[in-house]
């Protein structure tokens, strides 16, 4: 490989959190938070976001001595063909306060969050807002 960035960047998906999963058959998520999961396809969607994330894990853990950093990034809640069911719109704009981004916002946060990566950040789980996600 060439080039001096070594970063792998996973599009993961809230869909894909087994915690937050775990999680739904109580009221609360983990420390006693309310945990909102955003999923469009059902168990296909989610299965694949699950298996994207244990590939992030498995590729941090094995390529780390060469140097590289592998993440697993969600878009957020963004406006885009995909997740214009207007009755999940209403659902989720309600729980999560705020209606979805636009996807030029979504991609610069993104941008902004893999150009802050470091290597401390290898493995990790990464929120469109910065934030740690569980797995």
């Amino acid at each position: 490989m060439k080039g001096s960035s070594r970063t792998i960047i996973n599009v993961s998906s809230t869909g894909g959190c087994l915690t937050g999963h775990a999680q739904t058959a109580s009221p609360a998520g983990p420390a006693g938070k309310n945990m909102v999961l955003v999923n469009s396809a059902g168990l296909g969607y989610c299965v694949t976001k699950a298996g994207l994330n244990m590939e992030t894990l498995v590729l941090a853990n094995q390529l780390k001595p060469e140097g590289f950093t592998v993440v697993s990034l969600t878009p957020g809640f963004v406006n885009t063909e995909m997740g214009k069911e207007s009755e999940r719109l209403l659902r989720l704009s309600a729980v999560m306060k705020k209606g979805p981004i636009t996807p030029a916002e979504s991609v610069t946060k993104q941008l902004q969050i893999i150009k802050g990566l470091t290597p401390a950040d290898n493995g990790k789980y990464i929120s469109v807002d910065g934030n740690q996600l569980p797995y």
